[in-house]
């Protein structure tokens, strides 16, 4: 996933290129050798993009979570030490989205949205990103299996969220 953010107003914005990470084991490389690319995120960004952009792009090194380029070399700032805490998260902004775009051919009405319930997986399928993801922050000792890598949104939240959906969206 590759993303563009704007800072400021809509005027000569300065622009920012993220590199959101899927490929685990590559992120160096293609850090280097893209210097289109600015900063990659690495696991949970919602904290460390919210770090960076309020770094303005100061003490990077003091933002986990990054890998970025500093002249010739690839920094990365490593791991944040915890993982988010899922209730603690805002529901996600549709109301900054043309939702009326969103449809489905599965849709029996449109238009659609998508909702999570959890994040992360246990299982290990060798052609999903998800088995090398697990495997470095196992090795980084930030989990101890992963199992540990998944985690559900509680119940009250998931409720709360389709209740907001259902009264905006009837």
């Amino acid at each position: 996933l590759f993303m563009e953010l704007m800072t400021g107003p809509q005027s000569a914005a300065q622009r920012y290129y993220f590199f959101a990470e899927r490929a685990a084991n590559k992120i160096p490389d293609i850090a280097k050798d893209t210097p289109l690319i600015d900063y990659t995120v690495i696991g949970e960004g919602e904290e460390t993009v919210e770090q960076l952009m309020r770094s303005g792009g100061s003490n990077l090194d003091n933002v986990p979570g990054i890998v970025f380029r500093d002249g010739d070399d690839v920094v990365f700032t490593g791991h944040r030490e915890k993982a988010i805490e899922l209730d603690a998260l805002p529901f996600p902004a549709r109301h900054l989205t043309n939702w009326k775009r969103y449809s489905s051919v599965m849709a029996k009405r449109d238009p659609i949205t998508t909702m999570f319930t959890s994040r992360g997986c246990p299982y290990r399928c060798t052609y999903c990103f998800n088995r090398e993801i697990v495997e470095r922050y196992q090795q980084d000792g930030a989990i101890d299996s992963a199992k540990d890598y998944l985690r559900h949104y509680p119940v009250e939240r998931v409720l709360g969220e389709l209740t907001t959906l259902k009264g905006r969206f009837p």
